[in-house]
């Protein structure tokens, strides 16, 4: 039986690694790429260190007469794991094509033009799956109806890990009201759960530059926060930012950019269910690192990353896509996180 595939290089090249590029053009409006600030590490088979450099304080004494100098450590190394776990997806659709004449691009094995149609297709669908995954995944967690949040730990399972730890002071977490951010009566907790993000900061996240860091929400947050705005006759501050290698205009607070995860809501109302649900997090800018390794395949010389075959007694395309993935938490400490109840 034929069939199309790419290898495991190509695939980062053309599907995992756009997930964290900004795929619109640059100027004012949402930030597409749902995962931009992430670091990508794309060789980690198995599981890999991480390495934080702390900073050290209160080094500087009075030198007296004696020619003797007390060296004191200036800074510690602590070590933390990211790893990736196995991935795949399997699918058919009964569909006759994935585009207009892609069976007829398939059967003359025109695979370049096959290819080139059908790659924004896988791009946009492990792009949701890898970025809900980011997010909220927990590997404990039943599966949900719209969304996959169980394939790996994802960053608020970590952030959860942490504060349980005490890596991240409880101080530094707030119960956002669960209410609808969008109407006129929500306004007010709409621009609390930004406010309370900025002040439960510690003193040296305080003393960053406001462009160091981030402020991620979900949408219905900053609508409220923007409404709340508009009701005291002022507007939000507008600031320009450099997210994936492109320039964006976006809201900000006391300088810090506040950017939209367009995913959150849905994601968020898929886990919890009925309700209004809103989360918020400030953090220092590419503070979170998706791990995977570029050259993990399967098929019998280990070099088939994305599989497409056609059935035609079933009239059926089946697909099916192999990667590892992983996310962990640089600085966990540099975390403010708001979830509502």
């Amino acid at each position: 039986m034929a069939t199309w595939s790419i290898e495991p290089l190509k695939f980062f090249d053309a599907i995992v690694h756009p997930s964290f590029t900004d795929v619109l053009p640059p100027g004012q409006g949402q930030l597409d790429g749902v995962m931009q600030d992430f670091m990508i590490m794309d060789n980690v088979p198995n599981k890999r260190p991480i390495i934080d450099i702390r900073k050290q304080y209160n080094f500087l004494a009075g030198r007296s007469k004696s020619c003797d100098i007390i060296y004191k450590q200036i800074g510690n190394t602590g070590l933390r794991d990211i790893e990736t776990l196995e991935l795949f997806g399997a699918t058919k659709t009964c569909k006759h094509e994935f585009y207009q004449g892609a069976l007829k691009d398939f059967a003359s094995k025109d695979m370049e033009t096959f290819g080139d149609k059908i790659t924004p297709f896988f791009q946009d669908a492990i792009r949701t799956d890898v970025a809900s995954n980011a997010w909220f995944g927990n590997i404990n967690r039943a599966a949900t109806t719209s969304f996959s949040t169980n394939a790996y730990q994802g960053i608020v399972t970590w952030i959860q890990h942490y504060v349980t730890a005490g890596t991240i002071a409880a101080a530094q977490t707030y119960i956002q009201a669960a209410t609808d951010y969008r109407v006129a009566a929500g306004y007010a907790a709409a621009y609390a759960a930004i406010d309370n993000a900025y002040a439960k900061q510690t003193e040296l996240m305080h003393n960053l530059p406001g462009l160091d860091k981030v402020i991620y929400c979900d949408e219905a947050t900053l609508a409220g926060y923007n409404g709340y705005l508009r009701t005291l006759g002022t507007t939000s501050e507008v600031i320009d930012v450099m997210f994936a290698g492109s320039i964006r205009r976006v809201n900000a607070y006391n300088g810090i950019p506040i950017v939209v995860v367009p995913i959150w809501g849905a994601v968020l109302s898929d886990i919890l269910g009925a309700g209004y649900h809103h989360m918020v997090i400030l953090t220092i800018r590419n503070n979170f690192i998706f791990a995977t390794d570029k050259g993990y395949g399967e098929g019998p010389n280990n070099d088939q990353a994305l599989t497409i075959f056609y059935e035609p007694l079933y009239l059926s395309w089946y697909w099916q896509a192999f990667l590892k993935a992983g996310v962990q938490i640089a600085l966990p400490e540099f975390i403010v996180f708001g979830i509502s109840a």
